[in-house]
């Protein structure tokens, strides 16, 4: 055997891609939007319209993705999303009416969900047992620094290059560039052993783990995006100066990177992954009311501390993809289709959650907030349901 692992580059390689295809390439846009409206005469509503598909792009292609990485197809797979992005990124700069921009960012979105399942796969698949919690916690760490890194930028780049359309141009090329240590990276085989179920009773265990994996990824995304996406704008109506709204959620974003890597550590060590997850989103779920509790009244210790403590639970997402894995009904040979299952279910729940009940937020923006608070505690529930999931052991 050689001395060198192929594991840290594949988690490297993993982690470049999901930072800045899927975090800064994705948001450099929206901070842009006022500047593209101002230029180009397109209303925010058809812009943000278009934005959604995005993520329809996305699922329509996560399914597919799964069925390819099941063949071993592997790095074909990284090199088709490629090639999507890239385009996907340049044509948006490139446009110069709304319906070739809003195609191009469906293109971009079919490849960035092809790309997601291809590196969440990798990394889900090679970290297992002792290291799986804390790749999935950087994993996931750097599409949060990816994606501060797009939005904290957007406005500094379109100064410093001339316009929106060369920001683009600026993360298509940086898009293609990180592509390449993913394409050299080689996926070992995969030795690491995964309890496997006995084959009379693979097939309906395997339906079971899909629909639950599905249902609590579908319903943790729809919960999440759609706080995060409310809260900013929420606060200020509350009272809150504009500066602490946004710090505030900043640290929430902060407390989710902190809670990802605690949370993966410790059960990395100890184990019962399932049950970690189930307690701290019934738990992420209590703080979303005690938060709007405390406030709707302006600012408030009580409301800052709940805020960052959602943050700080909601990061046991970081456990979600080892509990697949080490699930016999669905780790495995069979974690690809699930990964693309989850991730596709994971789109649909992130647009329709916001869409339907964000069309109620200006009305009644408490039952909303409560209706979001109660899908974090959903999605716990459900994990909390059916067998699985256990700590592999180390050999």
């Amino acid at each position: 055997m050689t001395e060198t692992s192929p594991l840290p580059r594949v988690l490297f390689s993993s982690c470049l891609l999901h930072a800045v295809v899927v975090g800064a390439a994705y948001l450099s846009m929206p901070p842009l939007f006022d500047q593209i409206v101002r230029l180009e005469g397109w209303s925010l509503a058809s812009l943000q319209r278009g934005w959604a598909f995005i993520p329809l792009g996305s699922g329509l292609v996560a399914l597919a993705s799964g069925a390819f990485l099941q063949r071993r197809h592997d790095r074909a797979l990284i090199s088709l999303a490629g090639v999507a992005v890239v385009a996907g990124v340049v044509l948006r700069g490139a446009a110069s009416e709304l319906t070739g921009f809003i195609a191009s960012l469906f293109l971009y979105g079919m490849g960035c969900g092809a790309l997601l399942v291809s590196i969440t796969s990798r990394v889900t698949r090679v970290h297992t047992g002792e290291r799986a919690g804390l790749a999935q916690a950087a994993f996931f760490g750097a599409y949060t620094v990816g994606s501060a890194i797009g939005l904290a930028s957007a406005e500094v780049l379109a100064g410093w290059l001339g316009g929106w359309r060369e920001v683009s141009f600026f993360w298509a090329g940086a898009c293609a560039l990180s592509l390449l240590p993913a394409l050299r990276a080689s996926m070992p085989p995969a030795g690491i052993a995964t309890p496997r179920a006995p084959e009379s009773h693979a097939r309906a265990g395997y339906r079971k783990g899909v629909a639950r994996y599905c249902s609590v990824y579908a319903i943790y995304i729809g919960g999440y995006l759609g706080l995060i996406g409310l809260m900013p704008y929420q606060l200020r109506q509350w009272g809150w100066p504009p500066a602490q709204a946004d710090l505030v959620m900043s640290l929430t974003t902060l407390g989710f990177l902190g809670g990802s890597f605690a949370l993966a550590s410790v059960t990395d060590h100890r184990g019962r992954r399932r049950e970690t997850f189930a307690v701290c989103l019934v738990a992420a779920g209590l703080l979303v009311a005690i938060s709007l509790a405390f406030s709707r009244a302006g600012p408030h210790p009580v409301a800052w501390g709940s805020l960052l403590g959602i943050g700080f639970f909601c990061g046991a997402l970081a456990l979600f993809f080892p509990i697949v894995m080490e699930d016999p009904d669905t780790g495995g040979d069979r974690a690809p289709g699930v990964i693309a299952f989850a991730t596709a279910a994971s789109y649909a729940g992130g647009f329709t959650v916001p869409f339907v009940f964000g069309s109620f937020a200006a009305e009644a923006p408490v039952f909303v907030v409560h209706v979001y608070a109660g899908l974090f505690a959903l999605s716990g529930i459900v994990m909390s349901l059916g067998g699985g999931g256990r700590r592999a052991e180390a050999a």
